[in-house]
């Protein structure tokens, strides 16, 4: 994987974990109340979530004068889990140090300290330390999602220029926690080492289940905490923008590639005045690509349907 000191932080983290099944990894701290499924965005020139709509939300969507997205309905997975620690492939864990049991002279929790120390091998790597359970939320029937991006895709490119470089997100699933801390190992020989108070832990592996962090190294790692919880991971469809050359006719335009994924989606055609360039009329597309594994009915780990938040 590539890394190094010019790459930015959002982009080693992100391929690091670029085959991840729960889909894209972010670094910057955004809430699971602004990132959540059904939000269509983009992510800025610095890494940064940036929404612009809520598909789930029809006030959203009539404001923006985009198409209805009806019955939306966003649902929680019922099971829960406490990831505790995730990282890349490359990345190892060892335990360096373990003391005997402290309690917490606020809570009066028992707990065990012990110290972790993570290095990469073979390149970048990245590492996410969370604390409680991950929730993961989704998009009932989320390939409509993407029939609403065919319809409004082209309105998307001329009302907002940044998604013709920075592309289009159209998010139907996350992965959030209360708190987090992230880390990124941009070159061999990188380490990150943390303290940690927890009832239970063993060599790779992390079970955040007392009065969590006492100390870290340095600026590497990274915190974040929100009511709302923060998002570690989304997944969906990325739409990657397609330039078309000045002086392109539409006439020339070769013949469309159907995406290999779920309903063999294919690219959107889009045609824009480019206020830049004295209103010349340009046209590009938006190429799908679909990033975390697609979600299926029996990962409600038998859910009822009745559980879901409505926006």
């Amino acid at each position: 994987m590539a890394g190094g000191s010019d790459m930015r932080l959002d982009k080693v983290l992100a391929d690091c974990f670029g085959h991840h099944a729960e889909g894209r990894a972010l670094y910057a701290a955004v809430s699971a109340a602004e990132l959540k499924p059904g939000c269509c965005g983009y992510m800025d020139k610095d890494g940064r979530w940036t929404t612009i709509v809520q598909l789930t939300k029809p006030s959203d969507l009539k404001k923006r004068s985009f198409s209805e997205f009806k019955d939306a309905k966003i649902k929680t997975n019922p099971v829960s889990e406490d990831w505790g620690e995730v990282k890349s492939s490359n990345v190892r864990g060892k335990l360096i140090k373990a003391s005997g049991k402290v309690t917490d002279p606020n809570t009066k929790a028992v707990s065990v300290g012990a110290s972790f120390s993570y290095s990469t091998q073979d390149g970048a790597g990245g590492i996410f330390i969370t604390k409680n359970n991950v929730t993961e939320k989704y998009l009932e029937d989320s390939w409509l999602a993407d029939a609403w991006m065919e319809k409004n895709g082209p309105k998307i490119a001329n009302d907002i220029p940044p998604t013709r470089d920075r592309g289009v997100w159209v998010v139907t699933r996350t992965f959030a926690a209360p708190e987090r801390y992230v880390a990124v190992l941009k070159e061999n020989g990188e380490e990150a080492s943390l303290s940690i108070n927890a009832d239970a832990y063993k060599v790779g592996k992390v079970e955040t289940t007392a009065s969590w962090w006492s100390s870290y190294n340095g600026s590497m790692w990274k915190y974040a905490e929100h009511k709302d919880g923060l998002v570690l991971f989304m997944a969906g469809t990325y739409y990657k923008p397609k330039l078309w050359a000045k002086g392109f006719n539409r006439e020339d335009q070769p013949k469309k590639e159907k995406f290999l994924g779920d309903g063999a989606m294919e690219p959107i055609d889009v045609e824009f005045t480019d206020a830049e360039d004295d209103g010349c009329v340009r046209y590009m597309q938006f190429v799908p690509e679909q990033v975390g594994k697609p979600r299926k009915k029996e990962d409600d780990n038998g859910g009822s349907d009745e559980e879901y938040d409505q926006y």
